[in-house]
């Protein structure tokens, strides 16, 4: 009986265990999609982010950001 438990409890450990793998391999697959989509859009000439030119500065913002010390207008 103490062997079943224990049996049971490593599979409940390997079942959580498979449940974050299989978590972080979903995380790394639309990862790796972001990436594809944004070198596609680089190799046809088009960009993720926008320049937003300040009078002291110019920077590189991603689409839609709006830094903090700036108003959006």
């Amino acid at each position: 009986m103490i062997e079943l438990k224990a049996n049971q409890a490593k599979i409940e450990e390997l079942k959580r265990k498979i449940e974050e793998l299989e978590a972080a391999m979903q995380n790394c697959e639309l990862r790796i999609k972001l990436l594809e989509m944004n070198i596609r859009g680089v190799n046809k000439g088009k960009s993720t982010a926008v320049n937003l030119r300040d009078e002291n500065r110019d920077s590189t913002y991603p689409l839609g950001f709006t830094p903090v010390h700036i108003q959006a207008q």
